[in-house]
């Protein structure tokens, strides 16, 4: 499985802020997602967005796929939040 990491500054008011640690929501990451690619926006990099269950609730994880100075695979988490019911129509 590939490496999962995130921007330990901004952790604790996103957190706050969405009602999820980065840690709870990446664990939809061991089981199956549903993702696609956010094409809202063109900031220089792909970005996605997966919805996905851990330990019975929904999240969804903004995310891209970069690779470390050591050229390791690494999924960067962006942004996550507990799945609101529209979401988890789509």
């Amino acid at each position: 499985m590939r490496r999962i990491g995130h921007g330990a500054e901004g952790q604790p008011r996103k957190e706050r802020a969405r009602g999820c640690g980065f840690a709870d929501a990446t664990g939809i990451f061991l089981d199956r997602v549903v993702a696609w690619q956010d094409t809202r926006t063109d900031d220089g990099e792909i970005r996605m967005v997966a919805v996905g269950v851990r330990d019975g609730t929904f999240y969804m994880v903004v995310y891209g796929d970069r690779t470390t100075e050591a050229g390791a695979p690494i999924r960067w988490i962006i942004t996550a939040w507990p799945s609101h019911r529209k979401e988890r129509a789509l």
